[in-house]
């Protein structure tokens, strides 16, 4: 008798979060067809936001622009890591994806290019939504910000033979793009190298004697990993080290 009450209470629990969930999906769709009811629009990046539907179980944006540059010749594109953290810092932004979530929906962003005649989709999972609400804004901030800083100043000389030209972030990692001079370094022999330092790096990180204590502490506030990418001159072979959310985030326990 008692696990039959267990039983139904469980299944009276399950039932009250389809119907929230329902709800909140029918809340959502109101939503988004009155949102969808206003556009076009055009937003301050020059960008213009074509439509916004429901489909398959995600809230798609369509937009498009004129080029796939700016100004000062740099890309619009953006990788998987940029355009999360975008998303993230915005208070607005996050409020919306608590209610796609709560309706089970997911986020598709797609951008097509005139120019290129290129489209580039970033799709959020519930589960990125859900890990994008986990970490505070100034966190999405602090991090996007050292992105574009860091950005500006490169490339920069990071030692004889390696140059820092470029900051990557793929999903959920923050990765230091180098180029190496393989007439100091052989790639193999640094990736050897690499696995064997990561262990020392971390050792460093924890005890906070590390020249990268301050990134990898804002990298781990947001929930990212950190990364080291090196990419031989002259080959286009690639050494690579990878410490985890979950690697790092223990260095700062």
């Amino acid at each position: 008798m008692k696990k039959n009450v267990i039983l139904l209470c469980c299944m009276f629990a399950i039932s009250l979060s389809s119907v929230a969930q329902t709800s909140k999906l029918l809340e959502v769709q109101k939503k988004v067809a009155a949102t969808n009811s206003k556009l076009p629009l055009k937003t301050r990046g020059g960008a213009t936001i074509e439509s916004m539907k429901i489909e398959n179980g995600f809230v798609v944006q369509r937009c498009s622009s004129a080029s796939m540059y700016d100004s000062n010749g740099r890309s619009s594109s953006r990788s998987y890591g940029e355009s999360f953290l975008e998303q993230a810092k915005s208070e607005s932004a996050r409020a919306m994806y608590k209610d796609y979530l709560e309706a089970g929906l997911g986020v598709k962003l797609v951008m097509f290019f005139k120019d290129v005649k290129k489209t580039e989709t970033i799709t959020l999972e519930p589960s990125d939504l859900k890990r994008m609400l986990s970490y505070p804004v100034s966190a999405y901030s602090q991090l996007l910000n050292e992105l574009r800083v860091g950005r500006n100043n490169l490339p920069m000389a990071a030692g004889d033979g390696l140059t820092c030209i470029s900051y990557e972030t793929p999903r959920y990692e923050f990765v230091f793009l180098y180029e190496v001079d393989e007439s100091l370094y052989l790639i193999d022999a640094l990736q050897k190298n690499l696995n064997k330092n990561k262990f020392k790096l971390l050792h460093d990180l924890s005890i906070g004697k590390s020249d990268l204590y301050e990134m990898a502490k804002i990298c781990a506030n947001a929930g990212f990993g950190l990364g080291m990418k090196y990419i031989g001159k002259s080959s286009g072979k690639t050494a690579e080290m990878t410490i985890t959310y979950e690697e790092l985030k223990v260095c700062f326990e």
